[in-house]
């Protein structure tokens, strides 16, 4: 059971030079050990370190199965003090791997309903609803060889998001747009680096101020 160790540097408010004129460094880790057949997660921040009595970006969760193809998930967020249970059942319904995820939060008293449906090897589709806000997903994924591509759409928003991406190698790049927000992306990956450009205005003349830029790395490891 691998857990996580998370390195992200950002830089925003690019000059019209081209150089950032702010950045930050963030660290993240998620410990898992398994015990039996249940999965122990301890999550923490650098927010966790600096403030550890607010307890920000500390969350404890254990996951463990409850029957063939049920498992069940309890996590708390001691910062923002709210509890996450859910329960994911796997079934394999006319030949497709179906999946049905319920999800309750604490806060806000949220209850979210998620199905993912895997057409077949290259297709997928997923679909949410949340109760308190009303508000209903979906995506489609299709595989073609080393394409990759998505559309996503949020009714209640009205906002249609679309993404491409391709492997060559152990390289990824990719691209996403959010048509509301006029949101682009670019990407590339090869693990354990993954590295963003994130540009607002995409159809027009994007700003140098508009743009911003992450790089992530991202150690596995095993306790």
């Amino acid at each position: 059971m691998s857990s996580t160790a998370v390195a992200a540097f950002s830089l925003k408010n690019f000059n019209n030079n081209g150089i950032p004129s702010t950045s930050d460094v963030g660290i993240a880790a998620s410990l898992r050990k398994k015990v039996d057949d249940a999965t122990f997660t301890f999550s923490f921040t650098d927010s966790s370190l600096k403030e550890p009595k607010l307890g920000k970006g500390v969350v404890l969760a254990v996951e463990k199965p409850l029957a063939d193809g049920l498992k069940a998930s309890l996590a708390h967020d001691f910062g923002a003090s709210n509890s996450v249970a859910s329960l994911t059942l796997n079934r394999l319904v006319n030949g497709s791997d179906v999946q049905v995820k319920a999800i309750y939060k604490r806060a806000g008293d949220v209850f979210i309903m998620e199905e993912q449906w895997k057409v077949d090897k290259n297709t997928r589709i997923n679909g949410s609803y949340n109760f308190a806000s009303e508000e209903a997903a979906a995506s489609v994924t299709h595989t073609n060889g080393p394409w990759t591509a998505s559309a996503a759409y949020n009714f209640a928003r009205a906002a249609p998001l679309l993404s491409i991406s391709r492997k060559a190698g152990a390289d990824t790049v990719g691209a996403t747009y959010a048509v509301n927000e006029d949101v682009g992306t670019v990407h590339w990956s090869r693990k354990p680096v993954r590295a963003t450009l994130r540009a607002v205005n995409v159809t027009g003349k994007p700003a140098w101020s508009s743009l911003s830029a992450s790089i992530v790395a991202t150690h596995e490891f095993d306790l």
